[in-house]
């Protein structure tokens, strides 16, 4: 993704996510539910985990894509389980805000 790509879902996790979910329960452009693209923003690796882990990962000396992947695995091993806790129950909270504003956007609430 870090090309502006969108991301790739494998056709193993897509199936995955079929047999426990069906088509009707998944949003992404992959099935027939698709998520909007101005949608706010509720994926917690976008609001929470990139911001907590970009000054401590890109803060060294990254040359290279394996030396960007390796720091990233080695910062997320880090994160305690009370942290994950927290971000679960703040990602609830934003979805709260969505469904009380009807699917608008909810930066001016946060």
């Amino acid at each position: 993704m870090q090309d502006g790509a969108p991301p790739h879902v494998d056709r193993s996790v897509q199936a995955l996510l079929r047999a426990h979910f069906g088509d009707d329960q998944v949003f992404s452009r992959n099935f027939p539910t698709s998520w909007s693209p101005l949608s706010p923003d509720l994926n917690p690796c976008d609001f929470w985990l990139w911001g907590f882990l970009k000054y401590r990962v890109c803060g060294g000396s990254i040359r290279t894509l394996p030396e960007l992947e390796t720091s990233i695995r080695r910062h997320v091993a880090t994160i305690d389980r009370e942290t994950l806790r927290a971000t679960v129950e703040y990602a609830i909270t934003r979805f709260e805000h969505v469904l009380q504003a009807n699917g608008m956007h909810i930066e001016q609430i946060l």
